[in-house]
């Protein structure tokens, strides 16, 4: 990576949602072809979601970064892919002087050849109108009786249900769904012990994850995440069905 290159790319946040996702899996999925390793479609979803909703923490990064810092900063003994590591791995790089150094030049020179940055309100405005994009596409889907937990449009939805919309569910509906989301993730996992097609490592997590269920110390891990992504699909879809 150098700061020509750096330069060409458009920062993460800016890529239009849909693209962004396309571009984040593509990458995953790359980096586990390098790695030799198998991930499955929900871990590869969870890491790219992991990703987005983080980005508030490094709002300078770019695809190029991401690269740079599976290249250069891979623990080649950890086996282990998931949303925790990966975006540690990229907080790294993101921080690493080199980096450092290359957006610090970015922000002082040519200052007047720059696109002039959105004010505030026009940024907030493009994230309303992203937002309620997505949550038309969710509501035909669940319309349509065709949920798609995986779709990306999820994610924004869900923030326009609660910022645009300003919707919090009341302590029985997020306890019940809450419920339904540990039950069908550690169905999940359970299920996962079955599959004899399971890589090596893709089983030494799961019995690794059901250690942690076991003894309840899901907090912080994979689980936990995907616990909370489940939620807040099935809060959301319920709303539309009873509401819309």
């Amino acid at each position: 990576m150098t700061f020509e290159s750096w330069i060409k790319e458009p920062f993460l946040r800016e890529i239009e949602i849909n693209k962004r996702v396309i571009m984040l899996s593509k990458l995953i999925h790359e980096y586990s072809m390098f790695r030799n390793i198998e991930v499955k479609e929900a871990q590869k979803i969870s890491i790219v979601e992991y990703i987005i909703e983080n980005q508030i923490y490094v709002p300078h990064l770019k695809l190029c970064t991401i690269k740079w810092a599976f290249d250069k900063f891979t623990d080649t003994n950890n086996h282990n892919i998931s949303a925790f590591i990966v975006f540690e791995l990229i907080k790294k790089a993101y921080q690493n002087e080199f980096h450092k150094a290359i957006v610090k030049r970015w922000d002082t020179e040519d200052q007047a050849s720059r696109i002039p940055q959105m004010s505030e309100s026009q940024k907030e405005e493009k994230k309303k109108a992203d937002r309620l994009f997505a949550w038309n596409i969710i509501v035909d889907l669940v319309k349509s009786g065709d949920s798609q937990y995986h779709n990306s449009n999820w994610i924004p939805a869900i923030k326009y249900l609660a910022f645009d919309l300003k919707y919090r569910p009341d302590d029985f509906v997020y306890d019940g769904f809450n419920t339904l989301a540990v039950e069908t993730i550690v169905k999940q996992i359970e299920d996962d012990k079955q599959n004899p097609s399971l890589s090596k490592d893709d089983r030494s997590k799961t019995l690794k994850d059901l250690v942690l269920i076991a003894s309840n110390k899901i907090q912080g891990t994979d689980i936990q995440s995907r616990i909370n992504n489940l939620r807040q699909r099935l809060i959301c879809e319920n709303y539309i069905k009873e509401n819309l």
